[in-house]
C-alpha cells in the first residue's frame, strides 16, 4: 500500500500556502449552501405561494439536520478520508441545492434542508480537522480521543494552553466565514 505524501492531502508539488488557501476556500461553498435563503425568502414564498412559515420551517430544518450531526462526529472525524469525503459531500450538496431549486414540494424542501444541513457539518468539521492538522501540524483528534487525557497536572495545563489559543481562533474564523457566507448568498 502506498504511503501518504509528505504534504497530505495534498501532492508534495503544492505549495503549502496554496493548500491552506484552497482549505479555507472550501469553507465557502460549506457555510453558503442551503436548502432556504432567509434573504430571497420573498421570492421563494411567491414562487410556491405558501406562507412564510413553511419557509422559516425549512430554514430551522438546516439546523436539526446540522445538530443531527452531533452522534457522528467523532467517527466521522476519524476516519481520515478527506479527498473522498469531499467529493461525496460536496457532489451531494450540489445535487440537493439542485432539487431544492426545481422542486415546487415544501415537504422535498424540508427533507433536503436536513440532508444538507448534516453534509454541511460532515465537510465543516472533516475540512476543519484537515486544516488544523495540515496548516499547525496538530492532531485535533487527540484532544477528543477517549483514553488520551493527560496524567498529571503539566499535561492538563498544557491541554488548557492549547485550547485557550485554539478555541478563539476557531470562533473568530468560523463567524468571519458565516458574515461572509451570509454576504455572497445576499
Amino acid at each position: 500500500m502506498p504511503s501518504c505524501p509528505k504534504n497530505y492531502p495534498f501532492y508534495n508539488w503544492v505549495p503549502k500556502p496554496l493548500g491552506i488557501l484552497i482549505l479555507l476556500l472550501l469553507f465557502i461553498p460549506i457555510l453558503t449552501a442551503s436548502g432556504v435563503y432567509t434573504v430571497n425568502s420573498g421570492e421563494m414564498l411567491s414562487g410556491l405561494c405558501i406562507q412564510s412559515e413553511h419557509i422559516q420551517f425549512v430554514g430551522f430544518l438546516t439546523s436539526v439536520g446540522m445538530a443531527a450531526f452531533s452522534p457522528f462526529f467523532y467517527e466521522l472525524v476519524c476516519i481520515r478520508r478527506e479527498k473522498m469525503m469531499c467529493i461525496v459531500g460536496f457532489s451531494l450538496l450540489y445535487i440537493l441545492s439542485y432539487v431544492c431549486a426545481k422542486t415546487d414540494s415544501i415537504y422535498l424542501l424540508a427533507v433536503c434542508s436536513v440532508v444538507m444541513g448534516f453534509l454541511r457539518m460532515v465537510l465543516m468539521m472533516v475540512n476543519l480537522f484537515t486544516l488544523i492538522k495540515y496548516a499547525f501540524k496538530m492532531e485535533a483528534t487527540r484532544n477528543i480521543t477517549p483514553g488520551n487525557e493527560p496524567v498529571d497536572g503539566e499535561g492538563w495545563d498544557k491541554l488548557d494552553r492549547e485550547k485557550s489559543t485554539s478555541m478563539p481562533t476557531i470562533y473568530l474564523f468560523f463567524m468571519i466565514l458565516g458574515q461572509i457566507g451570509t454576504s455572497l448568498t445576499a
